[in-house]
């Protein structure tokens, strides 16, 4: 639950103290698949309909964006940048 508070609170709030949206902000994330740890980003332009799960764009072995679904506990934010 302490993920999902500070992931709302940084969509809020920009570095210059502004008002912001999600879809202005890049969530650099840590993920686990399959045991291996990739890196992606939250893909805040898709709805999870489950509120404990969330999007994530990482990279195939081949280059290819690769979209998985994942629980937000095999997560770890790495950044936010806005």
């Amino acid at each position: 639950m302490k993920k999902a508070v500070m992931l709302f609170l940084l969509c809020r709030r920009t570095r210059n103290g502004r008002t912001s949206g999600p879809d202005s902000l890049i969530f650099a994330v840590n993920v686990n698949l399959d045991g291996e740890t990739k890196r992606g980003v939250i893909m805040t332009d898709r709805v999870a309909l489950v509120p404990s799960t969330v999007w994530v764009k990482t990279l195939d072995g081949e280059g290819k964006e690769k979209h998985v679904h994942v629980p937000v506990s095999d997560i770890e934010l790495l950044s936010v940048e806005g």
